[in-house]
């Protein structure tokens, strides 16, 4: 009896099995899973907020009740004066202007309707071209940081 060719048929099988969990591992680590893909899109976040947004960074944010909190760093060398900041189409002033010095950390909160639901141990995203920053120095007055495309979206813990 001569079986080579079913030997030939499964080895085939077997080998195009093997790619087919390859490349579907690889898709779910690339973010094609939403359910996989929400701690990617946390650090891609945290190293945009954390890293490159200029000159305000957002070190560290939550919300808890329509509240929410960051803390923003100014990462410039000078002085900078926080005037206000809008989230989701929703322009937020801090009470009084709010004054950095340079590479100064600060918790503020901000009263905000945060547009997914956020229960407790759960996660938002606001979108990053809603998010703005408008802030005075010494040299210039009114500047805007935000609000446009290339701005990574903001993804936190609710609380």
């Amino acid at each position: 009896m001569d079986f080579k060719k079913g030997q030939g048929s499964t080895e085939y099988l077997v080998i195009l099995a093997v790619v087919l969990i390859i490349a579907l591992v690889a898709i779910a680590i690339l973010g094609f899973f939403p359910g996989l893909a929400t701690d990617a899109q946390k650090t891609q976040s945290d190293s945009y907020w954390q890293g490159v947004a200029f000159p305000f960074r957002i070190v560290e944010s939550k919300a808890s009740n329509g509240v929410l909190s960051v803390i923003l760093q100014n990462a410039n060398s000078q002085a900078l004066t926080l005037n206000s900041m809008s989230v989701e189409g929703s322009n937020v002033t801090p009470g009084l202007p709010v004054v950095f010095l340079g590479g100064e950390k600060k918790l503020t909160q901000f009263n905000v309707s945060i547009s997914s639901v956020c229960n407790s141990s759960t996660r938002y995203a606001i979108a990053g071209n809603t998010i703005s920053f408008n802030y005075s120095s010494n040299a210039l007055q009114n500047q805007v940081q935000g609000g446009d495309a290339a701005v990574k979206d903001l993804v936190g813990t609710c609380s």
